[in-house]
């Protein structure tokens, strides 16, 4: 969450056995979650959250054992990586349509996403923002 120092405070979600850490801020629709390259936590993405954070919600997190982030009992494949996220964004009702934003590897988890990363449903629809107004 952001304060009034304009600071997003790092939290943590259990995604089956080990933590995730993320930063969410920001209020709106889609949803910006970012990813960023192999080994680079979500740190990586300091000026962007800010940034995003004026316009609409955005979440950065580190993948399991990056950064803040406990490691998975086993090796991550990009499948497993998706299903974390998923997890993250479910166990912290995060609501979609999502953009998905990857920097390097960050964005190669993510290329193939049609979506195992499910459309969340609300009152503007399936994979839809309400109307700006």
């Amino acid at each position: 969450m952001q304060g009034d120092s304009g600071a997003v405070a790092q939290q943590f979600v259990d995604v089956g056995g080990y933590r995730l850490a993320f930063q969410r801020a920001g209020v709106g629709c889609p949803t910006v979650v970012l990813d960023a390259g192999l080994g680079d936590g979500m740190t990586t993405w300091g000026k962007v959250v800010d940034a995003v954070a004026h316009v609409t919600q955005v979440v950065a997190y580190d993948r399991a054992g990056v950064g803040a982030s406990e490691p998975a009992p086993t090796p991550r494949t990009g499948q497993d990586v998706v299903r974390d996220l998923h997890a993250l964004l479910g166990a912290e009702q995060i609501p979609g349509p999502y953009v998905l934003v990857g920097q390097s590897s960050g964005g190669v988890y993510h290329a193939p996403v049609r979506p195992p990363v499910p459309r969340r449903r609300g009152g503007a629809g399936p994979g839809r923002c309400p109307p700006r107004g």
